[in-house]
């Protein structure tokens, strides 16, 4: 395994550092909007979209950059943590609706595009024909 070049783990840790500050003032806004009118709308869904993929970018670069040693995370605490980091953000990916599940309902929602074309769209499941 081949650890990255320092000006590629630059980039990347800049871009997600950069990604973090936004998320972290958009989460300022929410909740704002939370105490103002006690509904996010559809900001927790962005910011959800947006938190899960930067700690899995994160966590991805530092095990880029641990090499090898990434692999046997369970013998040091930092590892491990970024491993689990790792993980958790694959699991967060999917659970609460998928980055495509969320991405279209902003887009249907947010944007007021149209939705996907669906021939079945009110047929009950049990009623589908197979």
């Amino acid at each position: 395994m081949q650890v990255p070049a320092p000006q590629h783990c630059a980039k990347k840790s800049a871009r997600i550092y950069v990604k973090e500050q936004g998320r972290k003032y958009f989460r300022f806004r929410i909740l704002t909007q939370i105490s103002k009118s006690g509904d996010p709308g559809p900001s927790g869904a962005l910011s959800k979209l947006v938190y899960a993929n930067t700690l899995q970018q994160g966590a991805a670069l530092a095990m880029d950059i641990d090499g090898i040693a990434g692999v046997f995370a369970h013998f040091r605490t930092d590892q491990t943590r970024v491993f689990n980091d790792y993980l958790w953000a694959a699991a967060m990916r999917v659970a609460g609706g998928t980055d495509e599940i969320l991405r279209n309902q902003l887009a249907e929602r947010v944007l007021g595009m149209p939705g996907e074309i669906r021939v079945d769209k009110d047929v009950a499941f049990r009623d589908i024909k197979q």
